[in-house]
Order: structure tokens, then C-alpha cells, then sequence
């Protein structure tokens, strides 16, 4: 090979090999097109720090929607209430506990109801407790009533709950206690007896279900509300009129 020739082989090497050495590096020394390629610390830390900001930013984003949908929900629902509230408070009242002329506390009109009416109706039930029923011996009850200070006792379920089984003698009668006890009882259990009463019994149809009652006639306002005992059962009108 000539002068001329070695010398533009080494040109055209050097050109591949801007490194020299026939593409050697010196020990240690870093590979530039790897370094190139390789993202510094602080370039993945500020990509990380980016994606945790973008998904923390997309879950508040996620949770205010959900917030505001929450919202809406609750105040339609509120909305919904008082709605069914008012028009209740317009067309559903009837009655108040008033001093009564035939024993301690009654039901009284608060304003004319007429024949064929329940004035024991309630609006928004779904917000109604569930009203459980707990069978009580009469047994039970005397020795409730028979430890000091509960002289009472006997005489308020008596006054309050109708034996289940009328022809049960006496002593082995069964009572349907309401499980949250006498303070959660509406309105309807204050009805007083009369012999000639406005109110009608009526009988739950179905296993689970209440009994009410419904008007006879039409009742002014300011009369009170009654009903015979006799039709709830004989031995409940018997344990009143003792």
C-alpha cells in the first residue's frame, strides 16, 4: 500500500472512529451513544413526579364528580321529602293527643274527617322504622310488674295491647309487644272505648301487617275519637273495664 493510500484509510477510519484507537476507548471512559440514550435520575424522577400529580389530579377530579353527583342525589331526595311532606300536612292531618272527657289522654279531630277515612296515615314511610312485634306471656309481664317500682307495668300493657288469643285462660294470655317499647307508639294506640264509637276496627288482612281504623260517620272537628274495645276483643275490653 502507498504513502497516499495508508493515509486516506486512516482519514476514512477516523471518520467512523472519532474516538481513534481503531475504535477503542479509554478505560472508564463513558460509551456516548449509550449515555445519550439512558434518561438521567433526575429526568425519570421528574417524569415520575408528573405521572403521580396527573393520577392524583385525576382521582380528586373523579372524586368531586362523584361528590357532585352525591350532591344533586341528596338534595333531589330532599326535595322529594318535602314535597311529599307538604301534601301531606295538607290533605293527611286529622288528629292530636288532647285531654280527653272520657279518660286521661284521647285522639282529637283538628278537623272534620269524613265517613270511610284513616286518620292514621303517614308520608315518606321509606323513613319509617320497621315496627317489630315481640310476644310476651302474661306471666312475663306479673313478674315485671311484681319488682318494686314497676307496679305500673301490668296495667300499661294491659291498657295498651289486646291478648292474641281471647280464649286463653286466665294467666296464659299472649301479648304482641311492639320491640322498641310504649314511647314509639303512634298516635292510634290512644284511642279511648265508648259504646258508641265514630272509629271501626279494621283487621290486618296478611301475616306482617297492622291494624287500623277507619271512620263510621263523619267526625266534626273537635269531637273525639272512638272505638268499642269489644271489637278488638273481648278479654282486652274486659281487662279495661274491671
Amino acid at each position: 500500500m502507498g504513502e497516499g493510500e495508508g493515509e486516506a484509510v486512516a482519514t476514512e477510519e477516523s471518520a467512523r472512529n472519532p474516538l481513534g484507537g481503531g475504535g477503542c476507548r479509554v478505560r472508564g471512559e463513558p460509551s456516548l451513544e449509550r449515555e445519550s440514550r439512558r434518561p438521567s435520575l433526575s429526568s425519570r424522577a421528574q417524569s415520575d413526579g408528573l405521572v403521580g400529580r396527573l393520577k392524583w389530579r385525576a382521582r380528586k377530579d373523579m372524586e368531586k364528580d362523584v361528590g357532585s353527583l352525591s350532591l344533586e342525589a341528596s338534595t333531589l331526595g330532599e326535595r322529594r321529602t318535602k314535597a311529599r311532606l307538604l301534601e301531606w300536612m295538607r290533605r293527611g292531618v286529622y288528629v292530636k293527643l288532647a285531654r280527653s272527657d272520657i279518660e286521661g289522654v284521647g285522639v282529637v279531630a283538628v278537623r272534620d274527617i269524613p265517613k270511610g277515612t284513616n286518620p292514621f296515615t303517614t308520608c315518606n314511610d321509606h323513613l319509617l322504622r320497621k315496627e317489630v312485634m315481640v310476644t310476651v306471656t302474661e306471666s312475663e309481664v306479673r313478674d315485671v310488674a311484681k319488682e318494686p317500682g314497676n307496679g305500673a307495668v301490668e296495667y300499661l300493657v294491659r291498657s295498651f295491647f289486646a291478648p292474641l288469643d281471647d280464649d286463653a285462660e286466665d294467666g296464659a294470655n299472649l301479648y304482641g309487644i311492639n320491640a322498641t317499647g310504649t314511647n314509639t307508639l303512634d298516635v292510634s294506640w290512644y284511642l279511648n272505648h265508648s259504646d258508641d264509637p265514630n272509629m271501626g276496627f279494621v283487621e290486618a288482612e296478611e301475616d306482617g301487617e297492622f291494624n287500623t281504623y277507619v271512620t263510621i260517620k263523619e267526625i266534626p272537628k273537635g269531637a273525639e275519637l272512638t272505638v268499642d274495645y269489644r271489637t278488638i276483643g273481648q278479654s282486652f275490653y274486659d281487662a279495661i273495664h274491671r
